[in-house]
């Protein structure tokens, strides 16, 4: 790490110094720079006002910051809403051999000396603020994990919430499979009681159908029983009128 609040001209200490070394705050406008790119144009932080910007402040004789450097690229290449924009000091030179051997394809830009970092209030490398609409989201971070975790932390929140997500439809998924088997017994219960209902309605059918049929001839034979009675009743009154006329003619 360079830390450029070293005193090298020995006349003044830091602790007397007035000028801010600890970072800006949440909260805070992010100054406004244009600074040379590696290429010689230009390129203003109000390009990116609609943005997320990672800014990091870096040095190509800073260890930590090549270290930094390839992990920037990754996260510049896998994510859409951020943009990663470098600002480096020394020779172009230096930066191009940099950004040569750790393909960077992200912005970089040169500050003459600690211009910018002054007004950013942070005098060390590898620093970096997250800013969102032009205002810093986050107080400063000092380090590679502490300016990856900037974005990565917000990252780990969404996978977290995405995570507690997937466990609550995988809990729902399991309820609507018990309440499906809960159904389909209810409605294979409900069919086999139908069955036995018809079935016992069929045997009711075919009872009352016999016993209907039952009766029907019952009644005939008590019909044939009486007609069969009266012709007797009147075959024995003929007889008692023949013998009764027959005893006449002998006495007559």
């Amino acid at each position: 790490m360079i830390d450029g609040n070293d005193n090298k001209r020995g006349k003044r200490s830091i602790t007397s110094s007035r000028i801010n070394r600890n970072g800006l705050h949440s909260g805070q406008a992010a100054p406004i720079f244009c600074l040379p790119q590696l290429d010689g144009t230009l390129l203003s932080l109000e390009e990116y006002r609609e943005q997320r910007v990672l800014l990091v402040f870096s040095d190509p004789n800073c260890g930590p910051c090549n270290q930094l450097a390839p992990r920037l690229e990754q996260l510049h290449r896998r994510t859409t809403d951020l943009q990663v924009l470098m600002i480096s000091r020394g020779t172009v030179e230096a930066n191009l051999a940099k950004a040569t051997s750790h393909q960077l394809t992200f912005p970089i830009v040169l500050q003459e000396q600690w211009k910018i970092s002054r007004e950013y209030a942070i005098f060390a490398t590898p620093a970096g603020y997250l800013i969102e609409q032009g205002i810093i989201a986050a107080s400063v971070a000092l380090g590679c994990d502490a300016i990856l975790a900037l974005v990565t932390g917000g990252e780990e929140f969404m996978m977290e919430q995405m995570q507690t997500r997937l466990e609550a439809l995988r809990k729902e998924l399991e309820t609507g499979q018990v309440e499906i088997e809960r159904v389909e017994q209810r409605r294979q219960y409900l069919n086999a009681t139908l069955l036995r209902i018809s079935g016992a309605a069929q045997v009711l059918e075919e009872l009352l159908a016999e016993k209907s049929s039952f009766a029907q001839n019952g009644t005939g034979m008590a019909q044939k029983h009486l007609d069969s009675a009266q012709a007797d009743q009147a075959n024995a009154q003929f007889a008692d009128q023949n013998r009764a006329l027959a005893r006449d003619i002998l006495i007559g």
